[in-house]
């Protein structure tokens, strides 16, 4: 996820990937600074929601920076790679 997002050109300063099928980065787009939560699931699972507490951990973050807090679901497949869209959402 980070090589990807870092292909489109964000700048990705951390992120964490210690809790399995989900991790926190945090990266700047062209004009802000983005705090992404990221859940993931292999197919044919589906990716879970964030927690409230996960929200509010998320947007805690942001808001201290200034930046925007967002959601991502990816689905990969059995190698591990992206099976489908990815899903993004503001977290407001």
């Amino acid at each position: 996820m980070v090589s990807s997002l870092r292909s489109k050109g964000f700048t990705v300063f951390r992120w964490n990937e210690d809790t399995p099928g989900s991790g926190a980065i945090e990266m700047q787009g062209r004009k802000k600074h983005l705090f992404l939560h990221v859940k993931a699931a292999v197919a044919p699972d589906k990716p879970r929601g964030l927690t409230l507490e996960e929200k509010v951990r998320i947007k805690t973050r942001a808001e201290a920076a200034k930046g925007e807090a967002w959601a991502a679901k990816v689905t990969l497949d059995e190698t591990l790679s992206t099976a489908a869209n990815t899903t993004w959402r503001r977290i407001l």
